[in-house]
C-alpha cells in the first residue's frame, strides 16, 4: 500500500503510479511524525519548525530526480528541499509540508562516494560526503583539498552551495572556484556541468 502521502498526490493530480511506485515510497520515503520532527528544524534555529511531510532517503541521484520529476509535473507541485547533515540556517532546507531529501542517505550503506585520483590530481565527492571525510580520503593520497572550509563537518554541497569562503579563501579562492564539474539534478535528466 503506498503511504498517505504518495496516494494523496496521485489521487490529487490524477498521476497513475510508476510500476516500482510502492517498492520506492516503503523503501525510500519516511512519512510517520517522529522523521518529520527530526527534519523541522536545522542547526541555527533561526526559522521556525517546518515539519515535512515526507522525508525521501535517496539510494542514488535517479531517486531525487524521480521525486523531482514527480513534485513538478503534479497539477499540484509540491516543495522540495536537500538537506546534508542539517547545519544550514535561515530554513534553507526546510519545507513545511513538502519533501525533504536526506542527502546524507546517499553515503550510508556502505559505498563511498568519494574517489580520489592522484594523477591527474582531483577528488570526485558527492554533495553529502562531509569535507573531513574528503580531506582523509585525500590524505591517503599525499592530496589535500586546495580549499576546505574551517569547520570540517560540514558537506561538501551545503558549504558550496554559499560559495564555500574559508581560511584558504585569500590564497585558492572560496571552494566554488575551485570546482571543475558539478552533477545536477532537475528531475528531467542528470546533467554535468563543466565549470569554466
Amino acid at each position: 500500500m503506498l503511504p498517505p502521502f504518495l496516494l494523496a498526490i496521485f489521487l490529487a493530480t490524477g498521476l497513475h503510479p510508476w510500476p516500482e511506485a510502492e517498492a520506492f515510497a516503503s523503501a525510500l520515503l519516511a512519512v510517520d511524525d517522529e522523521t518529520a520532527l527530526q527534519f523541522s528544524s536545522d542547526f541555527g534555529r533561526l526559522a521556525p519548525p517546518a515539519p515535512p511531510a515526507a522525508v525521501l532517503r535517496p539510494s542514488s541521484p535517479d531517486d531525487i530526480a524521480d521525486l523531482l520529476r514527480l513534485a513538478s509535473s503534479s497539477s499540484r507541485p509540491f516543495a522540495v528541499a536537500a538537506r546534508g547533515h542539517g547545519h544550514s540556517i535561515r530554513g534553507q532546507a526546510l519545507v513545511p509540508g513538502g519533501v525533504v531529501v536526506d542527502m546524507a542517505a546517499l553515503g550510508r550503506g556502505g559505498h563511498s562516494r568519494i574517489n580520489v585520483s592522484a594523477s591527474p590530481a582531483y577528488v570526485d565527492a558527492g554533495g553529502e560526503q562531509l569535507w573531513i571525510d574528503v580531506l582523509l580520503a585525500t590524505l591517503e593520497h599525499g592530496l589535500t583539498p586546495r580549499s576546505w572550509t574551517d569547520y570540517l563537518h560540514l558537506t561538501v554541497g551545503g558549504t558550496l552551495s554559499n560559495a564555500g569562503v574559508s581560511g584558504q579563501a585569500f590564497r585558492h579562492g572560496p571552494q566554488i572556484s575551485n570546482v571543475h564539474e558539478v552533477d545536477i539534478i532537475t528531475g528531467k535528466h542528470q546533467a554535468s556541468k563543466t565549470v569554466p
